[in-house]
């Protein structure tokens, strides 16, 4: 707000009124609550309680952050081609109001602007941004800090729907390509003790991306991508980064980059880190791209433990190990499960677990405790490189006598049509094979054995809601299992079902019937 703002048609007056009626605005939301309706809401309203809530989301740039306690978003609403802008925000929660059956608050961006996030926080500090659906944005939520000293930390990104962020770029073919991003660490910012769990993305081009920032202490946990079509999630510079308790399904990028693509590329990072209880579900690649592994180690971490995961027919490797000038080091590959994965590549970089030393340096850690099913001519372990295994410890990976529990089928039975429902429900059912039990998750986790069993009539979902993840895992039933061979648990199936709309159109007129 400028300082001095005169009435239309009154050249020459007083500001002070103007002024006044400001300053009265900034008093009513200190120390309180903003709520914010495209339902209910109006601008010359305070904002202070559900009944008096304002409408645009612009209203939050002429507030007092530090004086405000949380930002509300009313469920039902479209904030179309705006954006949420907040600076040195500390303790606040940015969260839905009104009734939870509704759909979450979009900020949607239909034009979808050049370079333009659909929320960004600068040098935030116990910020919480939860259960909002975010479309159509450049990067859903950007988070950034002002200066190279400034440190932000304790952000919490949850239960939150992202959905269609797209390069409005007609190609990805150079290096260094600027995906766009559900979760994006702006260019140099630091940041300390990041969770992002429970989110649902779709027809994304990356999960998670910093851009020469450095993270310490990431948690991205119980998360579920489907449709990613770049580098899903980048662990690039940092330390002590998690990736845990997440599934992928069938992520394959729509255009050509020269580079290949992969679900989660790990840098130069250092600590502690880990990938632990995820499923990689059908990692794709573009046709004649040269990647499309799951994991894929691209140059020298150091300290990496890979464990617990299930990597499922990628195109190609379920993980790469790969040195340029430096390789990873100290890297714990434990207790996965490989099935068909890096059948597909007709490169280098096919098989199970892939070790690529084009420069000389050679890979150093440990594979523990594996199961592997591989195809037909492809090796479980590739070494395109003559001795760049030398420094792989090898011991209790299985090979053979493994039977591998196959995907669950999924399907989604449409609402009947109907043109007088204000309500519609759909049944969403799944099946997997005799000797086996169904688990499912509604909350972007991956399925375990403590998990609900999946009902034998299905879920039956209503529209309009909340999007939610439905997850879809195949267990061993004990009085089945084989004496003879080890039974592995299947892959995730899921998929993202948004429930924000449901159009029904009017059936056309019936032909006049001649007689």
């Amino acid at each position: 707000f400028p300082a001095y703002l005169p009435n239309k048609g009154t050249k020459g007056m007083d500001a002070r009124p103007t002024i006044l009626l400001f300053s009265l605005l900034l008093a009513s939301t200190a120390d309180a609550d903003i709520y914010i309706s495209k339902l209910n809401g109006n601008d010359s309203n305070s904002g202070s309680s559900p009944e008096s809530a304002w409408s645009s989301l612009s209203m939050l740039e002429g507030i007092d952050v530090s004086a405000t306690n949380n930002i509300f978003l009313e469920r039902g609403s479209v904030f179309a081609d705006e954006r949420l802008l907040l600076l040195n925000a500390t303790s606040i929660a940015i969260a839905a109001y009104g009734n939870e059956s509704h759909p979450r608050p979009q900020i949607a961006h239909l034009t979808n602007p050049y370079r333009l996030s659909c929320i960004s926080l600068g040098n935030p500090n116990g910020v919480t941004v939860e259960s909002l659906h975010i479309s159509g944005c450049y990067n859903g939520i950007l988070l950034y800090t002002t200066s190279p000293s400034t440190v932000s930390s304790n952000i919490i990104i949850r239960d939150n729907f992202f959905r269609d962020l797209l390069s409005p770029d007609a190609v990805q073919e150079p290096a260094f390509a600027e995906w766009v991003s559900a979760v994006m660490v702006g260019r140099g910012a630091r940041l300390q003790n990041l969770t992002v769990s429970n989110n649902f993305a779709t027809r994304i081009e990356s999960f998670y991306r910093t851009n020469q920032s450095f993270v310490e202490s990431l948690y991205l946990r119980e998360n579920t991508v489907s449709a990613c079509y770049g580098n899903c999630v980048q662990f690039i510079s940092g330390t002590d980064q998690h990736l845990q308790d997440s599934v992928f399904l069938r992520d394959a990028p729509s255009r050509l980059f020269l580079y290949g693509t992969t679900d989660l590329i790990l840098g130069t990072i250092k600590g502690n880190n880990s990938v632990v209880n995820s499923d990689f579900n059908a990692r794709g690649e573009f046709e004649g791209g040269p990647d499309g592994c799951a994991v894929d180690f691209e140059t020298s971490s150091d300290g990496f433990r890979i464990s617990g995961n299930t990597f499922y027919k990628s195109y190609g490797a379920g993980i790469m190990l790969m040195g340029h000038a430096d390789s990873p080091h100290n890297f714990e590959i434990s207790y996965n499960n490989f099935f068909h994965t890096g059948c597909a590549q007709a490169a280098g970089d096919h098989g199970s677990i892939t070790l690529m030393c084009p420069g000389g340096t050679k890979p150093g850690g440990s594979v523990i405790g594996n199961n592997f099913g591989t195809c037909k001519g492809i090796p479980a372990i590739t070494v395109p490189f003559p001795g760049c295994d030398d420094d792989l410890t090898m011991k209790d990976n299985l090979f053979e006598g493994l039977d591998f529990i196959p995907e669950p089928q999924i399907n989604l039975n449409p609402p009947p049509v109907s043109q007088k429902a204000a309500e519609l429900t759909a049944l969403f059912t799944a099946k997997s094979i005799n000797g086996t039990y169904l688990r499912y998750t509604l909350d972007g986790s991956r399925p375990t054995m403590s998990s609900p069993i999946f009902p034998q009539n299905g879920l039956n979902f209503v529209y309009p809601g909340p999007a939610l993840a439905v997850n879809v895992r195949a267990f061993p039933n004990p009085a089945y299992e084989s004496a003879a061979n080890v039974t592995i648990p299947s892959i995730t199936n899921g998929m993202i079902i948004d429930r924000s709309r449901y159009a029904v159109f009017p059936l056309p007129p019936k032909p006049a019937t001649k007689i």
